[in-house]
């Protein structure tokens, strides 16, 4: 059984490898872009080491 696939054609594989670069192009902007405006609009500098926890009355048996 003879099989008369021929190969891709060199014109196909561009295509697709234009097309893989923009989609991984979008999906980079898609997750940094939400990132960068949250950090540059943001209220207040976020720090994660200092505690904003209220000061509760201790607890003495």
């Amino acid at each position: 059984m003879e099989s008369e696939s021929q190969p891709a054609r060199s014109g196909e594989k561009s295509t697709d490898r234009l097309a893989d670069l923009i989609g991984t192009l979008i999906a980079v902007l898609t997750l940094t872009l939400p990132l960068l405006a949250v950090a540059r609009y943001s209220a207040s500098p976020i720090n994660p080491w200092q505690s904003d926890s209220p000061d509760y009355p201790s607890i003495q048996k």
